[in-house]
């Protein structure tokens, strides 16, 4: 037996371990992993969109990013709704979404979004926020 550290990521490394886990899990419960993406483009740039992801009846954003210039336009909004229409459409509980309090907290919050769970000093002087909603 030998421990191994890296300072970077190994795709293959990565793997063995996604593979193991999700072995061990699908040995629990039954697998239900289904990505979802919205982008919104201007002028063939993607200035707007989110990577989202079902599984066990939940809906979660992975990331959510509006380009500054065009942010307070509704885009964010926009997408906010359609990713709560898809959940919708696949039988999901609810959204959940995680963010710091320097990017979207009262965003989310608007939308419904109440916090579940927070870590603070993470990072340093700051908190991030773990959220969801029922749809």
């Amino acid at each position: 037996m030998e421990l191994q550290k890296f300072n970077a990521f190994l795709e293959d490394e990565i793997q063995t371990l996604l593979d193991g886990l999700n072995a061990y899990n699908y040995n629990k419960v039954k697998r239900d992993y289904l990505p979802f993406m919205i982008v919104i483009k201007e002028n063939d740039l993607t200035i707007a969109g989110a990577q989202c992801a079902s599984t066990w009846k939940w809906m979660n954003i992975k990331l959510l990013w509006v380009e500054e210039s065009h942010s307070r336009k509704g885009l964010g909004r926009k997408i906010m709704l359609e990713i709560e229409e898809e959940a919708r459409k696949r039988g999901c509980l609810g959204v959940h979404v995680d963010t710091f309090e320097f990017q979207a907290l009262e965003f989310y919050q608007k939308l419904g979004y109440s916090i579940f769970g927070e870590i603070e000093d993470h990072p340093p002087g700051h908190r991030r926020f773990y959220l969801k909603k029922r749809v």
